[in-house]
């Protein structure tokens, strides 16, 4: 729905600001402070990372990344394993 189009709107626009030098190109040099389980889904036409970011994630202690046999929106039909990796991360925290 409508709500989770935020996160692409921040990701979009300071990407164009990026691209038009009207900032630092975006998330050039971010490093997450913490941990991170990331998930994603393997069926759709281009993904939001690269490999140097899964590659940062598989080769960072504490850091998880699972891709799903899904389109974008996994959520629903993998809802078992994503509540479960968000539970194991919360007990860690």
């Amino acid at each position: 729905h409508s709500g989770n189009n935020f996160p692409y709107y921040y990701f979009w626009r300071n990407k164009v600001r990026s691209l038009l030098k009207l900032e630092t190109p975006y998330l050039k040099s971010y490093t997450p402070s913490v941990p991170v389980v990331y998930l994603y889904g393997s069926v759709k036409p281009f993904y939001f990372h690269g490999d140097k970011w899964i590659n940062w994630l598989k080769n960072t202690q504490g850091c998880e990344c699972h891709v799903m046999n899904a389109g974008h929106w996994f959520m629903k039909p993998f809802k078992n394993f994503v509540i479960d990796c968000i539970k194991r991360r919360l007990s860690k925290a």
